[in-house]
């Protein structure tokens, strides 16, 4: 009974912070949810395989009449019924950020269930620019959440075979899902899942030479694949959208590297280290004390050491935090929510396995608590 009235007020919590950041200015911070609201209107009115879009004359989605957000734009059907545009974007962005918040926490409590409040606490509070692409009616923020869901649930252990078959069809559903809703971003579950499976296979050859790769890891690959494949075909023009995400993804940064100056979206240029030591040098610091106690525990924990998955889980969430964290410096600043969210899923990997150790120690707590305030107040 206590541990559902406490989920109530999480859920509460998530849903007032939410509100009040969406309510308290009737401006729209992202142009780009006119076209995604824009776009599921044409599909309300014109049926949901219309893809003869009217104000889209010079660009490639009217060149290949496919879209990318095929399954986002499904999703805000409902808001058509708003005759007001900014009653609906704001009532679907707060649907949204609720729904993409509880999916973080879900994620962290898989991690770890004592302190996944202070964890995710700490991702909302990390940097401004964080949250607030949080509060936007745009498919990246359900992006994030499903590959920090599906990292989580790819490193949790299960019981039983039974278990490994849900395991199986619902890493098939993040799949199906991460596709479905943006295909420009159904790249990141693969992403996580080849760097798991290279520490995995590198711990083995190194430190547990007798140990092997099971089937089932190999399997739980073609589970996402194939989800991801059925996601992409569930669409009209699935080959045009692929042609749309190819443009979005490699030719922008093709052109990029060729130094073609980009008259679009800030969040697509490079993040410079004086706007980050600015907005970030306390959530960088927790982070550091975290790198550092993940150090000890690799080194100086035999236990640990002998423990092949748990030990790929932190190398995994440490290298995908490091990626992305260069991607944010040398690709584009939007890269920032996905450093800040796997630097907290390491960090709460670490903790979980640190802090029952020296729980009756406050000084690090407090040091942490004090962090997450500085952060909120900057």
């Amino acid at each position: 009974m206590r541990r559902t009235y406490f989920i109530w007020v999480v859920v509460g919590a998530i849903l007032g912070l939410v509100c009040f950041l969406n309510l308290r200015s009737s401006n729209i911070p992202d142009a780009d949810s006119f076209y995604h609201l824009g776009h599921a209107r044409v599909y309300a009115s014109q049926g949901i395989t219309h893809s003869d879009f009217p104000w889209t004359q010079y660009s490639i989605i009217r060149t290949h009449k496919a879209d990318i957000w095929y399954g986002f734009h499904i999703l805000l059907l409902p808001l058509a019924l708003f005759k007001n545009p900014i009653y609906a974007i704001k009532c679907g962005t707060i649907v949204l950020s609720t729904l993409t918040i509880l999916l973080i926490a879900w994620s962290l409590r898989t991690v770890d269930r004592s302190r996944y409040i202070f964890w995710l606490a700490l991702f909302l509070t990390a940097s401004a620019a964080v949250l607030f692409r949080l509060n936007m009616l745009r498919p990246h923020p359900l992006s994030l959440a499903l590959t920090l869901v599906f990292f989580t649930t790819l490193i949790a252990r299960k019981k039983s075979v039974e278990d490994e078959k849900k395991k199986l069809a619902f890493l098939a559903g993040i799949g199906f899902l991460s596709s479905w809703l943006h295909l420009a971003l159904s790249w990141l579950p693969i992403l996580v899942y080849l760097v798991w499976m290279f520490w995995r296979i590198v711990l083995v050859k190194l430190l547990h030479k007798k140990e092997v790769i099971a089937r089932i890891d190999w399997i739980e690959g073609g589970s996402i694949l194939l989800g991801m494949i059925v996601g992409w075909i569930f669409r009209p023009h699935p080959i045009g959208a692929l042609k749309i995400a190819y443009v979005q993804v490699v030719q922008l940064s093709i052109e990029k590297i060729r130094g073609i100056p980009l008259k679009f979206g800030n969040e697509l240029l490079p993040f410079n280290v004086v706007s980050f030591t600015a907005q970030l040098w306390p959530f960088v610091l927790l982070i550091a004390l975290t790198c550092t106690a993940g150090y000890w525990l690799v080194f100086r924990s035999e236990k640990f050491r002998e423990n092949q998955k748990k030990l790929a889980a932190h190398l995994t969430a440490f290298s995908l935090m490091v990626f992305f964290l260069l991607l944010t410096f040398i690709v584009a600043v939007r890269s920032l929510e996905l450093f800040v969210a796997f630097a907290v899923v390491f960090s709460a990997l670490v903790g979980a396995e640190v802090l029952p150790y020296i729980s009756k120690k406050t000084l690090y707590k407090r040091l942490a608590i004090t962090l997450v305030v500085i952060q909120t107040v900057i």
